[in-house]
């Protein structure tokens, strides 16, 4: 991490911790609305990358800044107007013999009701039913990868897929079987959930899975994401471009937020949702703060440090790779031959020991000096859990 130039720091939100903002929550607005009366949003800003222009140095910033000032002083008269007309309110009120303490209380509870919660916006979204000829219907699903209702919709999703890349990233676009290997093959093994989950009938099992998103049955987007027992990792996100009005990454980040919330409710240890990495250098990244409080992973101890925090160390020094604790005893040196691995074969994990490697028929992928001292190094950060889980090797695959 220390050697690259734009270090990545795992992030984490705890979603019984999650405060929407009001720009999320403008989101959510703009979608419902859009689902009941086919109205888009009157003007357009793509949250995800936007943050950037926010800075209160830009140029920009500073302009708009010089017109707000000279627009509120033309506007003094009128605040002036409006307060005498406020007091003329109060004084009716109060002419009336009506209490103006319980009065405004009572105005203030009204507006608190009036406002919609993160979790009345997104049910209001998810339970809509288009009831008039300007409205719109959205279906979701989660698909389990490789299964026959996945590859029912294999060659749109990878068609959406394909459109996304070219037109926001500009990328020389994967075949199918790079599709494949970047975002459906997965080492992950599909393992019994006990519980019953409410709303998600049809997730039995923890593993990796495709959540598409539906608009009058036209597929708009998927997220690739993972179950897991301790954790919902949303891993890539793709969308229609020509639907880039409705924020489609932060409505999609805010239901899969609200989505662990509810398996948490009957899977305790099921709590927090990963969005992949964070990258101080490119703005493009950095919005996934505003998912706060959430949290980055320290590298050097493995310890956690909210976003509040860790980022202004960050700035300190200047966007380089940023320990936020200090490592306080020396690395554990883990034992190879006590590890286990697993590797695909035939879309099915198979499992070997570090004794064994050699006489794996693509073991030549990984007979080097380099990939051994590669793995040391990787076994030595993650400590001593190296022992417990199964280290995946990719290189051994079919």
């Amino acid at each position: 991490m220390s050697a690259t130039c734009c270090p990545q720091y795992t992030i984490r939100l705890n979603v019984d911790d999650f405060k929407i903002s009001k720009s999320q929550k403008k989101v959510l607005s703009n979608f419902l609305r859009y689902l009941q009366t086919g109205q888009k949003p009157n003007r357009f800003s793509n949250l995800e990358n936007v943050e950037a222009s926010q800075e209160p140095n830009n140029p920009i910033n500073k302009r708009v800044y010089k017109v707000q000032k000279e627009i509120t002083k033309k506007g003094d008269n009128s605040q002036k107007k409006k307060q005498i007309r406020k007091q003329r309110k109060l004084d009716k009120l109060t002419n009336q013999g009506i209490n103006i303490y319980e009065y405004q209380q009572q105005r203030i509870q009204k507006e608190k009701n009036r406002e919609k919660t993160f979790e009345s916006l997104l049910n209001d979204i998810l339970t809509h039913t288009k009831i008039n000829e300007n409205g719109h219907n959205l279906r979701m699903q989660i698909v389990k990868k490789n299964t026959d209702e996945f590859n029912q919709s294999k060659e749109e999703s990878y068609k959406l897929f394909e459109s996304y890349q070219r037109t926001i990233h500009n990328d020389k676009v994967l075949d199918v079987s790079g599709w494949n290997n970047f975002l459906v093959d997965s080492p992950i093994q599909h393992d019994k959930i006990h519980t019953n989950v409410p709303s998600f009938a049809e997730i039995t099992e923890y593993g990796a899975y495709h959540q598409q998103y539906y608009l009058d049955e036209k597929l708009v987007a998927v997220g690739v994401i993972d179950i897991l027992p301790n954790l919902f990792s949303a891993k890539y996100f793709y969308y229609d471009t020509s639907h880039a009005f409705l924020n489609m990454g932060v409505f999609s980040a805010l239901n899969e937020i609200y989505t662990v919330q509810k398996f948490h409710k009957v899977l305790p240890n099921l709590k927090y949702y990963y969005m992949g990495y964070y990258i101080y250098t490119c703005p493009k990244m950095r919005y996934k703060e505003k998912y706060a409080p959430s949290e980055l992973l320290c590298d050097e101890t493995l310890k956690w440090m909210h976003c509040s925090e860790a980022i202004p160390k960050i700035e300190a020094n200047q966007g380089k790779y940023t320990a936020f604790y200090e490592r306080t005893e020396e690395r554990p040196h883990i034992d190879l031959n006590q590890l286990s691995f697993n590797y695909l074969s035939n879309y099915h994990l198979s499992s070997i020991t570090w004794e064994y490697l050699p006489q794996h028929p693509n073991y030549y992928r990984i007979n080097s000096d380099e990939f051994k001292e590669a793995l040391q190094e990787f076994v030595n950060l993650i400590g001593e859990i190296a022992y417990t889980i199964k280290i995946h090797l990719a290189q051994l695959s079919d």
